[in-house]
C-alpha cells in the first residue's frame, strides 16, 4: 500500500538509479552472512584470512530528488570519504 501512494515502483521496469531518467524502484530479496573476527584473533587462531576490513561508510543526504534517484554527487562524496578513513584514494575520475 504504501510504495502505491509514493508511486515508487518503476512503470517501466528499468528504474535507472542515478539517472535523470529514473523513473522508480524495483523490489528484489537476498541475504548475506559474513563471520568476522578480530584479526589477532583470526592469525592467533590460525585461520585463513581471506580479506582485512579497514574501514566501512555510507551516505544518505536526503538532498536528492527522491529516496528512489539518490543524488550520484554525494553518493560519491560518501564513498570517496569511506576510502581516506581507510587510507585509500579513488581512481576514477570526480563527475561534478
Amino acid at each position: 500500500m504504501c510504495f502505491s501512494k509514493t508511486q515508487a515502483m518503476s512503470l517501466t521496469g528499468d528504474c535507472r538509479p542515478f539517472s535523470d531518467n529514473a523513473d522508480g524502484t524495483m523490489l528484489g530479496e537476498g541475504i548475506g552472512m559474513f563471520a568476522l573476527r578480530r584479526l589477532e584473533d583470526a592469525e592467533s587462531g590460525g585461520d585463513h584470512i581471506y580479506a582485512v576490513l579497514r574501514g566501512l561508510g555510507g551516505s544518505s543526504d536526503g538532498r536528492a530528488k527522491s529516496i528512489y534517484a539518490p543524488a550520484i554527487r554525494r553518493s560519491g562524496q560518501g564513498f570517496e570519504e569511506s576510502l581516506r578513513n581507510c587510507g585509500l584514494r579513488t581512481g576514477y575520475r570526480r563527475i561534478d
